[in-house]
């Protein structure tokens, strides 16, 4: 998704992740809560959950990606807690153009493509990493745990130990 897109879709998913937020710390989902708590009681060893999820589809790609999906989710019958099983945005120079997609999603086609830096070429379109897409690291937050910074000059995360392979990555 182009850069220009997400940023007009992010608002968007804003206001929708706060009101449903608000709505799962409602007393009008207390009995949401009770119904998951007592199913995921009566299956033992099962989680359940119910999600929200803000799906974007493109015709000409055949694809959609998640932007946001949130949700409350129980197991064994404990009390239900709050969950996301969104990916976390990352921003690539695909092409000569920037994009942020998730970052399980192929900044091309859309398709489900995770694990980039092991598996370079695109699935579903073979575009390749390193090649017509790059991870473009503008803020420096370590694409592996994003919890520490790395550059060019230190480019193994502190944190984690990810080395940055440089030749699949575009300094912004």
């Amino acid at each position: 998704m182009k850069d220009t897109e997400f940023k007009a879709l992010e608002p968007t998913a804003e206001v929708i992740e706060d009101v449903i937020s608000r709505f799962f710390d409602s007393d009008e989902c207390a009995a949401i809560k009770d119904a998951l708590q007592k199913a995921s009681a009566d299956l033992k060893d099962k989680s359940v959950t119910l999600n929200c999820t803000v799906n974007v589809f493109d015709r000409d790609r055949e694809n959609s990606m998640t932007l946001l999906e949130m949700g409350i989710t129980t197991s064994s019958g404990q009390d239900p807690y709050r969950c996301h099983d969104d990916a976390t945005i990352q921003r690539y120079l695909a092409e000569g153009e920037i994009c942020q997609v998730p970052h399980d999603h192929c900044p091309k086609c859309w398709a489900v493509w995770d694990f980039k830096d092991k598996h370079r070429t695109c699935p579903s379109c073979g575009i390749k990493l390193g090649k017509e897409v790059k991870i473009l690291l503008d803020s420096n937050v370590c694409p592996n745990c994003e919890e520490a910074t790395v550059s060019i000059d230190e480019p193994i995360c502190p944190k984690c130990g990810y080395e940055v392979d440089l030749d699949i990555v575009a300094w912004g």
